[in-house]
């Protein structure tokens, strides 16, 4: 396993250590094999792992991005030492209305399209090297405020 992938996964809040490394070997995994599914690029073992990993109601992805976090907020501190951060913002939707069987999906956009919305803050330095996410927030639209664009004036 690569050391940074446990650096990024060792602090994290994820209450198990055996499945704060299996995550480490997932990470490690995945960066190596880029272009390829998850399935592919962790193997049959590791994916089954992850799998129960996000099976457990007590891991979100704050817990599991809590370690990931941590190391960022180093990077920053030594990378940038107290002078300008830059943190890019981005919502992308998720589309997984072919996905018929798979629940709690919202709408995501005008055409009735079933799925995730997900917003993330990215820190870089001032020159655009990488350094981290600082936030992820993961969320469907409720049904009952699909459409609502459209009254939002009325408010």
């Amino acid at each position: 396993m690569d050391s940074w992938a446990y650096e990024e996964m060792v602090a994290s809040s994820v209450r198990d250590a055996r499945r704060r490394k299996s995550a480490a070997d997932v990470l490690s995994s995945i960066v190596k094999r880029p272009g390829v599914s998850f399935s592919v690029a962790a193997g049959h073992a590791k994916r089954q792992a992850m799998h129960r990993l996000f099976e457990d109601k007590k891991v979100t992805v704050a817990s599991l991005l809590s370690g990931h976090n941590a190391q960022t907020v180093a990077r920053i501190k030594s990378e940038c030492g107290g002078g300008l951060v830059l943190v890019v913002q981005d919502t992308v939707e998720f589309d997984y209305s072919n996905l018929k069987a798979t629940t709690g999906l919202g709408y995501v956009n005008d055409t009735e399209a079933r799925g995730i919305f997900g917003h993330s803050a990215l820190a870089l330095t001032r020159e655009g090297l990488p350094l981290g996410m600082l936030h992820v927030e993961l969320w469907a639209r409720k049904d009952e405020d699909y459409g609502s664009r459209d009254h939002r004036k009325e408010k």
